[in-house]
């Protein structure tokens, strides 16, 4: 804890799990959690790269045939013959 006077406090918030903030010392600016991610998701295009390699697990399991298809085996269950 850091104790800062009431007037010299830009703004008062938390930090929850999975945010971010970025606190520039040479620019002295704070970068919040929204522009952070916005930044960092236009920097590459991660929305492009999923449409391409998304694969949905009924395309594989409709890429084998029906009559190929093997239940996968229960561990302590002897299948019957």
């Amino acid at each position: 804890v850091v104790d800062i006077p009431p007037e010299d406090v830009l703004r008062k918030g938390r930090l929850n799990p999975g945010m971010m903030l970025l606190v520039d010392f040479e620019k002295h600016t704070v970068v919040d959690d929204e522009a952070l991610k916005q930044q960092y998701s236009l920097a590459r295009p991660y929305g492009e790269w999923l449409k391409r390699q998304k694969i949905e697990l009924s395309d594989i399991v409709n890429s084998v045939p029906e009559s190929e298809r093997v239940a996968p085996a229960i561990s302590g269950v002897v299948a019957a013959s």
